[in-house]
């Protein structure tokens, strides 16, 4: 993707992130649909593993009597949680800006280890791979010796050079 597309991408998801900090203003609010949908967005750039989504799967509304003990009269549960997704939000936006997007690359490395596999090795994989990939790459070095497993990571460690 060139620097000028990246740019563009930059600007849309910086757009779409000031749409979900507008929400939060919103008269009919709704905290888990806001946190879906600002998750939903983070994770389709930054992937379902980004902290920030955590973070925000844990905003949740206290009412407990605690909680309302604790607090002054002019505690508002629910702007306490709208506080909390704008910063997260803002930190989003500002990474953004000054960042870009991780470089998150995902390598599909079936050919490689299809190379390091002896034949016996290899046909069972291919046999596998028709099942979800994560199953069969787990069910595989499941059956694998230690030797063998030293020599993928071996391998696999090489080729990220």
């Amino acid at each position: 993707m060139g620097a000028k597309a990246l740019e563009m991408k930059k600007k849309e998801f910086i757009a779409i992130l000031e749409k979900q900090l507008d929400a939060l203003s919103a008269i009919d609010f709704d905290l888990e649909a806001w946190k879906k949908g600002t998750i939903a967005r983070l994770s389709s750039v930054y992937g379902p593993e980004d902290p920030r989504i955590e973070q925000l799967e844990d905003i949740k509304i206290d009412y407990s009597s605690w909680a309302l003990r604790d607090s002054d009269s002019s505690y508002k549960p629910v702007e306490s949680c709208k506080k909390v997704g704008k910063a997260i939000v803002e930190a989003i936006i500002d990474d953004v800006k000054v960042f870009g997007f991780a470089q998150t690359e995902t390598k599909d490395n079936s050919e490689l280890l299809l190379k390091i596999l002896d034949e016996s090795q290899r046909t069972e994989f291919e046999k596998l791979m028709k099942h979800p990939k994560d199953q069969a790459f787990h069910r595989l070095l499941e059956s694998m010796s230690k030797k063998e497993l030293a020599d993928v990571i071996v391998t696999l460690m090489k080729q990220e050079d």
